[in-house]
């Protein structure tokens, strides 16, 4: 039986064009479709940006650094003298090291290592740096120390306090008429520390020199000389303080006429031996040379009338030197003494003029049990 023919539908051409309704309303969706699709990657790639930053890592290995070691107010390092410098590595995002790098080299304020110590003691201490060194500007960039040297630091922590002492003029007093020396102010106030304190108060702070070349003889000067910021003490040695406010004083004077001055030679001087008793009772002196333990000249100069008395009523010791409890410690260890300074005896309106030894050697030895 034939089947009867029907009309078929025309096949639609794979670039059939829409409406203009259709296309305008594709072309709308098509636009949105591809900027979500932009935002989406574009998104998808920030984070893997991100993470890949933060992925990697790397280390920074230190070169020396000055170390900061923070302290209660007063108190200050004295062991290291000058700057502590220490070595480390770091690990951690490298943007933070880069970062790292950077402020190292700042030129203001640049990044430093620090130790902070907020106990109020001072003597000597033990700071272990993988435990006392700060880490809050590390740990807060991601940073961590992986390396530190040294690892461990001894300083000694000292205090400075606020004393007053008195000030007197260098100069030769010998030149100068009776009750013509006057100092304003008469004391300063200096900062030392308290370790000191104690030694120091036997002492009189000293200005810079004051020359009398030239001075007219008879007439009344003033002058200002600096103020000296050392000590030389005969037993602790150069004991440095800080000055407070004064810098210098006025000093006023009259220089005596040369006919009331005078020279004197004396002649086999022995150097005596002050200390602790404790320890000149348990050790003797023994000199390098017995030309040491006698001065055989000692030439002085000053007020004739001083001279005079001093000649008359000799000091028991004229000339010394001391001992300390550290000498004895040295030779109970076999250790080598150090040469010791002569000191002298003299009256105010003497001084030495001339004397051949300045240092001389000893050595100390047992005492036989009485």
């Amino acid at each position: 039986m034939k089947t009867p023919h029907t009309a078929s539908k025309p096949r639609r051409h794979p670039f059939y064009l829409r409406s203009h309704e259709s296309l305008k309303g594709y072309t709308k969706t098509s636009i949105w479709q591809k900027l979500r699709t932009f935002v989406m990657v574009s998104a998808l790639a920030l984070l893997v940006w991100v993470w890949a930053d933060l992925a990697m890592t790397d280390e920074h290995p230190s070169g020396p650094l000055e170390l900061i070691v923070k302290l209660p107010p007063g108190l200050t390092v004295l062991e290291p003298d000058g700057t502590i410098y220490v070595q480390f590595k770091l690990s951690g995002p490298k943007r933070e090291i880069d970062w790292l790098r950077d402020d190292l080299d700042a030129k203001e304020n640049p990044w430093r290592p620090e130790v902070v110590i907020a106990e109020r003691k001072t003597g000597r201490r033990e700071i272990d740096l993988k435990v006392d060194l700060s880490r809050r500007d590390i740990e807060s960039r991601g940073l961590k120390i992986e390396d530190i040297r040294p690892a461990k630091i001894t300083v000694d922590i000292g205090e400075w306090i606020t004393i007053t002492r008195p000030v007197k003029p260098n100069i030769d007093e010998t030149r100068l008429a009776p009750e013509s020396l006057s100092t304003t102010p008469q004391s300063v106030q200096i900062r030392v520390l308290r370790r000191y304190k104690e030694l120091i108060e036997t002492m009189n702070l000293r200005t810079e020199h004051i020359s009398l070349l030239g001075v007219a003889e008879g007439a009344a000067h003033t002058k200002k000389p600096a103020i000296l910021q050392t000590l030389d003490h005969p037993t602790a040695g150069e004991i440095t303080f800080k000055l407070v406010d004064k810098k210098a004083v006025n000093v006023r004077f009259t220089v005596m006429p040369t006919a009331d001055l005078s020279t004197e030679t004396l002649a086999n001087i022995p150097v005596g031996v002050a200390g602790p008793p404790e320890v000149l009772d348990q050790y003797k002196v023994v000199f390098g040379d017995q030309n040491e333990a006698v001065l055989r000249q000692l030439k002085i100069k000053g007020k004739a009338d001083a001279i005079k008395t001093l000649k008359e009523k000799r000091p028991e010791m004229l000339a010394y030197i001391i001992l300390t409890q550290e000498d004895a410690k040295r030779t109970q260890q076999g250790q080598t003494l150090s040469p010791h300074k002569v000191q002298f005896d003299l009256p105010d309106g003497v001084e030495i003029d001339e004397h051949p030894l300045d240092l001389t050697s000893i050595t100390l030895k047992k005492r036989e049990p009485r």
